[in-house]
């Protein structure tokens, strides 16, 4: 990085792969693949939620902390 530019990479190429992907859509399986994880996601979320449930935190730094 030289003037806040990148060097080492095409930046507008970078850009213009990217949109060109992001204008080509969702394929079949990346749509079944969000479909399945929005099933899933209450699942994960309450096993998650279930480890914070009797658990006391105690702050590292005072400052930093809501209490």
């Amino acid at each position: 990085m030289e003037d806040r530019k990148i060097l080492t990479i095409d930046v507008e190429s970078l850009y213009q792969e990217v949109r060109d992907q992001a204008n080509k859509g969702k394929t079949e399986d990346q749509i079944r693949y969000c479909e399945l994880l929005y099933k899933i996601k209450p699942y994960y979320q309450n096993w998650y939620n279930s480890w914070l449930k009797d658990l006391e935190l105690t702050p590292f730094y005072k400052m930093n902390s809501r209490i």
